[in-house]
C-alpha cells in the first residue's frame, strides 16, 4: 500500500467515525424530542380532564416596579375561573383589593353562556351595574378574560392576563411556532429539561421546560429567555407545585417572574390554587339575571363574601346611625 492509499484508508476511517458520531448524536436529538413530546402530551391529558368541568379559587399577591411609578408597587389579587364545557358556561372574575379591607374590594365580572351570550359586570365598592348583554365590547370593558389556570405552567404572564391561557395555545406553541432544540436527563433525580426556540415580538426566545419525575413529569418549571447579539436575559420564569389528587395532578401554587421587554416592568408573585373538579362543581349557576354570580363561588369554596346590596345597606345603617338627628325620650 503506497502513501496515497494509506491516506485515503485513514481519510475514509475518519470520515466513517464522524458519520457514527453524527448518526449518534442525530439519534439523541430524535430521542430526546420524542421524549419531550411524551411528556408534553402526557401533561395536556391530564389538564384536558380537568379543564372540561372546574372551578379554581386563585388568591395572588405580586410586587415589582412599573412604569409611571416611582416607588415599588404590590398587588393583591383574588380570582375566580370556572368551566363546565357539557352546559356551555364559564366564568371568570378578578377581585382587587383596597387598602380599607375586604368592603373596598372591587370586583370585575365576566359571565359567558350558550344561551345568554356574554354578560359582563363590574362591581366597584358595593354597587353593581349590569354593563351589557350579547356585546362585544364586554370583552374590552371587563377587567379580566377567561383563562384556564392548568396550562399557566408553561404559558408566560401575558397570556394569562390576555385570557389565551389555553390547550389551544399551548399546542400551537410547542406544535406550530416553536421548535425543538434540545433536552436532557437531570441525572440523580430523573428530571427532564427540554428546550425549544421561538420568536416572540420579534426577539430570539428560548423556552425551556423542566418535567419533574416526582410531580408524575408535569411541568415544574418553565423559563422565558430572549437572546439577543449573544446576551441572555431571562424575562419570564415560572416554577409549580403540583399535588396529585383524586381528578389526577393539580397546580396548587406558582411561583413567578414577569419582565417586559424594555425591563421597564419587573413583578414577582406568588399565586395560591384552590381547585374544585367535575361534579364537586354545579351543572348550572343560579340567578343569571341577578349578575352577582361571584357568591355562588364563595359558598362552594367556602368564602365569607359580602352582598353588594348589603354593603349599601350597611352604609346606609351606619350613614342614619351618625348624621340622623338624635330622638328624645
Amino acid at each position: 500500500m503506497n502513501k496515497c492509499e494509506r491516506n485515503y484508508c485513514a481519510s475514509l476511517v475518519v470520515f466513517m467515525i464522524l458519520s457514527l458520531a453524527f448518526t449518534d448524536v442525530h439519534a439523541q436529538i430524535v430521542d430526546n424530542e420524542i421524549t419531550a413530546a411524551r411528556y408534553l402530551d402526557a401533561y395536556l391529558k391530564s389538564a384536558s380532564e380537568v379543564d372540561g368541568r372546574f372551578a379554581c379559587w386563585i388568591e395572588s399577591k405580586e410586587f415589582g416596579i412599573v412604569p409611571n411609578s416611582d416607588v415599588p408597587v404590590e398587588f393583591s389579587r383574588e380570582l375566580i375561573y370556572a368551566n363546565d364545557s357539557k352546559n356551555s358556561w364559564r366564568f371568570s372574575s378578578l377581585g382587587m383589593h383596597g387598602n380599607a379591607g375586604p368592603k373596598s374590594t372591587t370586583w370585575w365580572q365576566y359571565l359567558e353562556t350558550s344561551s345568554h351570550g356574554r354578560i359582563g359586570f363590574l362591581g366597584v365598592r358595593g354597587r353593581g351595574t349590569l354593563i351589557s348583554k350579547d356585546d362585544d365590547r364586554v370583552a374590552k370593558q371587563c377587567a379580566v378574560k377567561f383563562s384556564s389556570p392548568i396550562y399557566r405552567s408553561v404559558l408566560d404572564a401575558v397570556d394569562f392576563r390576555r385570557g389565551t391561557c389555553s390547550e389551544l395555545q399551548v399546542a400551537r406553541l410547542f406544535g406550530d411556532i416553536a421548535k425543538f432544540k434540545s433536552g436532557r436527563h437531570v441525572k440523580g433525580k430523573g428530571d427532564f429539561i427540554a428546550v425549544w426556540e421561538s420568536i416572540e415580538d420579534d426577539f430570539s426566545v428560548e423556552i425551556e421546560v423542566c418535567f419533574g419525575k416526582k410531580s408524575g413529569f408535569m411541568p415544574i418549571r418553565c423559563v422565558r429567555t430572549v437572546v439577543e447579539n449573544g446576551v441572555r436575559r431571562p424575562w419570564d420564569v415560572t416554577a409549580t407545585r403540583w399535588e396529585k389528587q383524586s381528578h389526577g395532578y393539580l397546580p396548587m401554587q406558582y411561583t413567578y417572574m414577569h419582565e417586559d421587554c424594555s425591563g421597564k416592568t419587573h413583578l414577582e408573585g406568588e399565586a395560591i390554587l384552590n381547585w374544585k373538579v367535575g361534579s364537586e362543581v354545579p351543572a348550572e349557576l343560579d340567578g343569571i339575571e341577578e349578575g352577582d354570580w361571584r357568591l355562588q363561588f364563595c359558598l362552594l369554596f367556602d368564602r365569607n363574601c359580602y352582598r353588594y346590596d348589603e354593603a349599601i345597606l350597611d352604609r346606609e345603617t351606619v350613614r342614619r346611625a351618625l348624621f340622623s338627628p338624635a330622638v328624645e325620650k
